[in-house]
């Protein structure tokens, strides 16, 4: 079995720390773009013996009109049996309106764009929607019969203090998540957020302040009944995202749309990453990959400590060819043994980069 990442590039706005695919203020041309989805699908689809996972990402996928998604779904349907799959589709908050039907055409899982409660720090993200669309938004999900419902939030944000952020936590799991999402906010080269930084004007909260951000983060979700299952992401026992984990794991996974990446046996792919580009392709019959990579044994051993290392499991020590790194990793209190695998301790998560980029030495 395998995953399915559908990419939906459309945004109403442009989010001032986003550096992911998208396009804004091109409504008409929905319907063309998914036509040209179903056409990537029904060629690439023979690369799967099944599908386990279905994860509409963005951009901004609840923008599409209900029935275009159902175009989409229908097509997945006649080609593989998914319904036992689960089904994630990235919503905005306003697009409340169009839960139920979402929910009707089977999606499983939504997964709600928060981000914040805060008035101030969404209007510093560049969002669209209030705190009172956060609760409106998590009240409809429930009501349409969502009963996986994830909320992506980001902290050290700009001008946010710690109380700041703890008000915002514990906002957030008032609501009931079943699966929290939460990034530290990384300035991603050419964003908005990257020029304004160039240039002195992006305040954001010292590296002690992060750090007890993180921790604060740490002990509310715990404490909330949410287990920490990977560094960013935390959910009730048994709603873990089934395709984050398989991604995770290493496991193969088909990505179609504009700029999406794919992962077949050993080969890495990837999309278009301008919509004119992609959409003359598949209309003309090309391919819509541009690019694509072959991983050697070196190159997945790493891929797996890096991916692996940073979920709740760990990695098996059986990936390592020494243990030198690992040993003085160990004695430092950044990783700990559990079992026959390695995993990172609390004080680890803070820097578990720098913990994986030390560890592969031992490949």
């Amino acid at each position: 079995m395998s995953s399915l990442y559908i990419h939906i590039p459309f945004c109403a706005s442009a989010c001032p720390y986003c550096d992911f695919a998208f396009v804004v203020g091109r409504d008409g041309i929905g319907s063309r773009y998914v036509d040209a989805l179903i056409a990537e699908f029904s060629r690439r689809s023979e690369n799967l013996d099944g599908v386990d996972t279905v994860y509409f990402g963005g951009g901004t996928p609840s923008a599409l009109a209900p029935p275009n998604l159902g175009r989409i779904l229908n097509a997945v349907n006649e080609r593989f049996d998914i319904s036992e799959a689960e089904v994630t589709l990235e919503a905005n908050p306003n697009d409340h309106a169009k839960f139920a039907d979402f929910r009707n055409l089977g999606i499983t899982r939504l997964s709600l764009g928060v981000q914040s409660t805060n008035l101030q720090t969404l209007k510093r993200l560049g969002r669209t929607h209030g705190p009172i669309d956060v609760s409106i938004a998590v009240d409809l999900a429930r009501h349409a019969g969502f009963d996986n419902v994830n909320v992506d939030a980001i902290f050290g944000c700009p001008d946010q203090s710690l109380s700041d952020w703890k008000k915002d936590l514990t906002n957030l799991l008032e609501l009931g998540p079943d699966h929290l999402s939460l990034y530290g906010l990384t300035v991603e080269p050419e964003t908005q957020y990257a020029r304004l930084q160039d240039n002195g004007q992006l305040p954001l909260p010292d590296e002690d302040t992060q750090s007890a951000m993180y921790d604060f983060a740490l002990s509310l979700t715990e404490r909330a009944g949410l287990e920490q299952y990977e560094i960013s992401n935390f959910a009730r026992p048994r709603f873990e995202s089934r395709h984050n984990l398989a991604c995770w794991n290493g496991e193969a996974y088909l990505g179609i749309g504009m700029s999406a990446h794919s992962f077949l046996g050993r080969r890495r792919t990837w999309n278009a990453r301008r919509l004119n580009d992609y959409l003359d392709r598949i209309e003309s019959g090309d391919k819509a990959q541009v690019g694509f990579e072959i991983l050697n044994d070196q190159k997945r051993q790493i891929e797996r400590v890096m991916l692996g290392l940073r979920t709740r499991d760990g990695i098996d020590v059986s990936l390592l060819s020494t243990q030198r790194s690992a040993d003085r990793l160990v004695s430092e209190n950044l990783i700990e043994h559990a079992g026959n695998g390695l995993r990172l301790t609390h004080k680890g998560k803070h820097i578990a980069d720098l913990v994986c980029a030390e560890l592969v030495r031992d490949l």
